[in-house]
């Protein structure tokens, strides 16, 4: 059995890339308030959160939580970039026009290349431990997020290309396109991150062929599984009680739910790269990465809009609380005891990106509604890398040859079962 605490170089790394992290957040914010006081105005709150963000990563990083300091300060980046560049492009519209807008959006349109420069160095990189192999998992599970948000960009900008839109709904279009290239420039530095801190642990082999397939199409199938439970059961009677077709529900929750968006975008990244990588393990680790965010997003919307009955306010994009309290309260800790139980299974392979996602998890658990979910969501991940880990390293079926039949809790934390 091993520990839940990070390895001391993986610390060291972490705290590194969140002071990385604070850095990028503290030029946006300068750039920020250089500004005009006409373009600030309307972005001013969101850059508030985003300081009270990267406060949050100071703190954690004083407290020796590098995992959640790292998490917070990137996310304080991320805010804080958009905010600046939303405010930009609204400053280079108004004092500029349209013109100069679409040429910033081209250049933001960039990160087309980036995103096959990333798969690229994914492809590159091989593991040498069945540790690394979580880490390009963990990788390639936030390409296929930066994935899903370029292609949605890129369609935003086929449609543009069209021309059939009044002035008003040409700026909304390129906003939003903005928005997801900047998204996934985010992930794909995410992805790079996970490298730099996961790579370089372990002793165990790398898995065969046949397991890393096996544990892919698990996954694919157990997303496949929440995704078509929830369009038949919370679509269909959304659909039936305002007498729409489903899929008009369908694009609305695209829209205004992320977790919905996104897992949608990593099923359809799967499919992408089963179809573009021929060489393995790069293309059952790719497809594996995909998966495991479309299984724990997926996970997410049938939470939120079934098991645990989220109040949404969908007009700020935020849950305001539940109304299945004790449901929520059992389901954490049920997640928080099958992250640990398997984190000490396989703690002496030490499995940073599971690691990582426990650390947050607990963070989160303390905050308020929507904090909940997300310590979920990133439980859900911690134990479903470590059980992958198990699996690959041979101490799952140890563990459960070691009990009597059906006794061991271990029989329940099938991938398709850590919901």
């Amino acid at each position: 059995m091993g520990t839940t605490d990070l390895p001391s170089s993986a610390f060291d790394k972490l705290r590194a890339k969140a002071r990385e992290w604070y850095g990028r957040y503290q030029q946006a914010r300068s750039r920020f308030d250089s500004l005009p006081e006409a373009y600030r105005t309307f972005f001013e709150q969101d850059m508030l959160e985003a300081d009270a963000l990267a406060a949050r990563a100071g703190s954690a990083l004083q407290e020796g939580l590098a995992a959640v300091g790292y998490e917070r300060a990137l996310d304080a980046a991320a805010l804080a970039e958009t905010v600046l560049e939303s405010a930009t492009l609204d400053m280079v519209y108004v004092e500029q026009g349209l013109g100069p807008l679409v040429d910033r959006l081209i250049a933001l349109a960039a990160v087309n290349s980036r995103l096959q420069a990333s798969l690229e160095r994914l492809e590159a990189e091989t593991p040498r431990t069945s540790t690394d192999v979580l880490a390009l998992v963990d990788a390639y599970s936030n390409v296929a997020v930066a994935w899903g948000a370029v292609l949605e960009a890129n369609s935003i900008v086929d449609l543009l290309a069209e021309g059939a839109f009044a002035e008003d709904e040409v700026l909304d279009l390129i906003f939003l396109a903005a928005f997801e290239y900047i998204t996934a420039d985010f992930f794909l530095d995410a992805a790079e991150n996970n490298l730099d801190y996961g790579l370089g642990f372990g002793t165990a082999p790398v898995p065969d062929e046949a397991a890393l397939q096996a544990v892919a199409g698990i996954m694919r199938r157990a997303a496949d599984a929440n995704l078509a439970f929830f369009e038949s059961v919370i679509v269909e009677d959304i659909a039936q009680a305002f007498g729409i077709h489903p899929d008009e529900v369908k694009l609305d929750f695209l829209t205004i739910d992320s977790d919905y968006d996104t897992a949608v975008g990593a099923t359809g990244s799967a499919a992408f790269f089963e179809q573009e990588l021929t060489t393995e393990p790069e293309r059952s680790i790719a497809i594996l990465g995909s998966a495991l965010t479309a299984w724990a997003e997926s996970n997410v919307v049938v939470a939120k809009y079934y098991s645990l009955g989220a109040e949404v306010d969908f007009e700020q994009g935020v849950i305001t609380g539940f109304s299945r309290e004790r449901p929520l309260t059992e389901t954490l800790n049920l997640a928080t005891n099958r992250a640990e139980e398997l984190l000490q299974l396989v703690g002496e392979e030490e499995p940073v990106s599971a690691l990582y996602y426990h650390e947050n998890a607990k963070s989160y658990r303390e905050g308020d509604a929507e904090d909940k979910l997300i310590a979920l969501f990133y439980d859900w991940q911690a134990a479903a890398l470590a059980e992958m880990l198990a699996y690959f390293n041979g101490d799952f079926d140890q563990a459960i040859s070691e009990e009597p039949a059906g006794n061991s809790p271990l029989w329940r934390w099938g991938a398709v079962g850590i919901q």
